[in-house]
């Protein structure tokens, strides 16, 4: 059996290569590819005609914001980007558990592995708003709760 099925093997490497292909595919063309699941979604509105989605993910590039406009009838989509303090150099990962922002400041506030974090999309900071038990939070107006278990 298994020299029939090498005789097999063999013969139709060598009618591949006597024969050239029929059909040609083309040359690939990358992609954006961030991969993974959404695991949290949030908005904030940014003025009386735009607003700003974040998302965060399983991938690497753990957190994404875009900005929409809805002036007119439809609503124009920008791309998505990157948020800086939270790209594949930062370390967080598909570890961010929960996030909220804030319309006044901008602020993405996000738990990783149970510490409270906040950052401004466009920068490359991360700051510490309190340590480790934060469980859950909320962005209401300008106030921010969150809950603290036993540590």
């Amino acid at each position: 059996m298994t020299l029939c099925l090498r005789i097999l093997a063999l013969l139709a490497t060598i009618f591949l290569l006597q024969h050239p292909a029929f059909g040609q595919l083309p040359v690939p063309e990358a992609e954006a590819v961030y991969g993974g699941n959404i695991l949290a979604i949030t908005g904030i509105k940014t003025s009386s005609t735009s607003s700003r989605i974040f998302v965060t993910t399983e991938s690497a590039n753990s957190a994404f914001f875009m900005d929409v406009t809805h002036s007119g009838a439809n609503a124009t989509f920008g791309d998505f980007q990157v948020v800086g303090a939270l790209d594949t150099e930062a370390g967080f990962g598909s570890g961010i558990e929960q996030i909220d922002a804030h319309a006044t400041s901008g602020h993405l506030f996000f738990i990783h592995q149970g510490f409270l974090y906040h950052t401004d999309p466009t920068s490359d900071v991360v700051h510490s708003v309190d340590g480790a038990g934060v469980e859950s939070l909320l962005i209401k107006g300008d106030h921010l709760f969150y809950v603290k278990g036993a540590e």
